[in-house]
């Protein structure tokens, strides 16, 4: 049997997460069988084992694709800001998240799922860490505002 490219590989897969992700949005993680992925996917209950032992590997491979293509939205939405503490940036900074969460409803009903069905066991890791992101971005920007006395610093 010859051996499958890495893009076919790729391509099969991303057909079965694509079926996965509308039932699990739809019926949810616990009452979508593989069996159902595997039909809606339009391929045998093997293939999909040949691809994903589990149905909870299926929804963390859907997870991190879509965590990917978050993170280099958010890293570009935040490339943006020129002044964190600005009235303006920090709409700007509201809107573009805004924009964000509309523009990828999948990935946070998915986040929901995760929170509801496995206690938020696949997003954290997402979240991990956020505060010393922000902090490092913009810590030269806040030392200024500081200097500045546009704030006071807290010890």
């Amino acid at each position: 049997m010859p051996k499958l490219s890495r893009q076919v590989i790729e391509e099969r897969k991303s057909v079965i997460e694509d079926a996965a992700r509308e039932l699990l949005i739809k019926r949810g993680f616990h009452a979508t069988s593989m069996r159902d992925i595997a039909k809606r996917a339009k391929v045998s209950l093997g293939n999909v084992y040949n691809y994903f032992e589990t149905k909870e590997a299926i929804f963390e491979s859907i997870i991190l694709r879509y965590q990917i293509i978050i993170d280099e939205k958010i890293k570009n939405i935040l490339d943006e800001i020129d002044e964190p503490l600005d009235p303006t940036d920090m709409r700007k900074l509201g809107e573009r998240l805004g924009e964000l969460v509309d523009a990828h409803q999948d990935f946070w009903l998915l986040m929901y799922i995760d929170v509801l069905e496995f206690e938020n066991r696949h997003f954290r890791k997402m979240f991990t860490g956020l505060a010393e992101r922000f902090r490092r971005l913009f810590e030269e920007k806040f030392a200024s505002a500081i200097e500045r006395g546009d704030f006071a610093e807290r010890g």
